[in-house]
């Protein structure tokens, strides 16, 4: 496993796939895990299978914001249980 390594390409070879890094080396292996949003896996998968392209392509990515915000008091007032 190579964690925080700049890909520049992935390819099927055989029954595997070699990854060519940014840095010019090349690595081959069993199977592959790309985790980079759906849109940007073309750029370094150009021979993705045209199934996989097509959910690729229907895949969207938007950027999210998590907010965490700590109050002095409640945003309402308390209600009663059960009370609507």
């Amino acid at each position: 496993m190579h964690l925080s390594t700049p890909v520049a390409e992935v390819k099927r070879v055989g029954g595997g796939a070699r990854v060519e890094l940014a840095d010019g080396t090349s690595r081959t292996a069993r199977a592959v895990v790309l985790t980079l949003p759906a849109p940007q896996v073309p750029a370094i998968y150009p021979d993705v299978p045209e199934a996989e392209a097509a959910f690729l392509r229907a895949s969207t990515f938007s950027s999210v914001m998590r907010v965490a915000v700590m109050l002095d008091r409640p945003l309402e007032p308390r209600r009663r249980r059960f009370a609507p």
